[in-house]
């Protein structure tokens, strides 16, 4: 006696009642949002080495803003501390909305003092909000340990 192949399907997964694994989206999510914080956290730890060294082109900025030297090194000890705390995952949250901050207070100083193009803090004021945003969602979301 043969079986036709449709019902042997059907029976296999008629009482099948699971639901779709949503931990691969997450994961998959998750290993970007690493890819993209690890290139942010670049990014903010030589923007502040350079304050902290005196790199001309900063101390020429802050200058034009009428800043004080130290608001210049407190803005590269932010922006370094901020760095490593996109790499650590309990602090990555905050971290990642402090420098969001940081980065809106570029844009408007840019626009208000320096002029010039406002696209990089503009664009790290977004990427790091996000970052914060996702990070703080799926540290909310996620199932309790036991």
């Amino acid at each position: 006696m043969t079986t036709h192949p449709s019902k042997t399907n059907q029976s296999s997964t008629a009482g099948d009642t699971r639901a779709p694994n949503p931990s691969g989206g997450r994961r998959a999510l998750g290993i970007v949002l690493w890819i993209v914080q690890a290139l942010v956290a670049l990014n903010f730890a030589f923007a502040g080495i350079s304050k902290l060294i005196g790199d001309q082109m900063q101390v020429d900025m802050f200058t034009t803003l009428g800043a004080e030297p130290w608001l210049r090194l407190v803005v590269g000890v932010c922006e370094i501390a901020g760095a490593v705390g996109l790499l650590i995952p309990r602090l990555t949250p905050l971290a990642a909305a402090c420098l969001s901050l940081l980065m809106i207070g570029a844009v408007i100083s840019t626009l208000a003092v320096i002029g010039g193009s406002v696209v990089l803090p503009l664009v790290l004021a977004v990427v790091t909000a996000t970052i914060a945003v996702l990070r703080f969602r799926m540290r909310r979301n996620r199932p309790a340990t036991p």
